[in-house]
């Protein structure tokens, strides 16, 4: 029987292509942790950026915090706080994209303030 491990996958395609400097919105969870770890464990530097404010309890700001302490990754913390969008205030349809679009807008400057604006950004959607 052969296994599929994606991390062999993605990290030979990151070593064909070389290794770029990334930055990853991180929310903490499965998706955005997956790909800190195996981007960090393929030979990538990874800069973690983690969007907290009213909208996120403290308790997953914490989780994030702790996770990224384990895994020894570089974190910063980005302040935003999307619940005064007229979108999502109201609950349009559009406050999902109006929230993530101010999010990684406020990532984008924090990279910039970091003198870090050419890291390519990602993120675990998915």
């Amino acid at each position: 029987m052969i296994a599929f491990n994606p991390f062999l996958k993605i990290q030979a395609r990151m070593v064909a292509d070389g290794m770029p400097r990334l930055a990853v919105a991180y929310s903490g969870g499965l998706d955005s942790r997956f790909l800190c770890y195996a981007a960090a464990r393929a030979g990538a530097s990874v800069l973690a950026l983690h969007c907290h404010g009213p909208h996120i309890p403290a308790e997953e700001t914490e989780e994030a915090i702790a996770f990224a302490r384990e895994a020894r990754l570089k974190l910063e913390l980005v302040e935003a706080d999307p619940l005064g969008l007229p979108e999502v205030a109201s609950g349009s349809k559009q406050r999902c994209y109006a929230c993530k679009k101010l999010m990684l807008s406020r990532i984008k400057a924090r990279l910039a303030e970091l003198g870090e604006q050419d890291r390519v950004l990602c993120d675990g959607s998915n």
